[in-house]
């Protein structure tokens, strides 16, 4: 595991001197948030950063179809969100979001209909409120699921 975070270091600190190199202005290396995250999507991967999110797509084709949209998350927005638990919930949600809309874009990148089949077609508002529907009874599957576990463990106890 020592190996592991020595190499990091190493490499973190390798890009921090290359950019010392390539920018003049040192307060602005300082202010660079390297924190960037991301997802396998069908055929490809979404990247997020703090400001960013990219989807790059491998199409039938052997293309790469790649979409880029400035983001700014919700705790960022609306300071009343930053509060520890909250922001924790919040996030969640919000990824699942992106997440969702990421796996989507790769499904119909993927499949490659024909341009003129295409046209922006949005997703109707009965293919939304099943979306939202099915997210939720997850959630409630999820959370059922865990409140079961918990009691059988011993940790919870069944109240009536």
């Amino acid at each position: 595991m020592n190996i592991f975070k020595r190499l990091n270091f190493i490499v973190l600190t390798w890009v921090v001197e290359a950019l010392n190199k390539d920018v003049e202005d040192e307060e602005m290396v300082e202010g660079i948030d390297f924190a960037v995250g991301g997802q396998a999507v069908i055929e490809g991967v979404m990247m997020r950063s703090p400001n960013h999110i990219s989807v790059a797509v491998r199409k039938e084709s052997g293309g790469i179809k790649v979409k880029n949209k400035a983001h700014q998350v919700l705790t960022q927005r609306f300071k009343f969100l930053n509060v520890p638990i909250l922001r924790g919930v919040v996030n969640l949600f919000e990824m699942m979001i992106i997440g969702t809309d990421a796996i989507n874009f790769s499904a119909n990148e993927f499949i490659e209909e024909p341009e003129d089949e295409k046209l922006n077609k949005e997703p109707s508002k009965l293919a939304k409120i099943g979306e939202a529907l099915m997210f939720a009874l997850s959630f409630v599957l999820a959370m059922a699921l865990q409140i079961h576990l918990l009691i059988e463990i011993g940790i919870a106890k069944p109240s009536l």
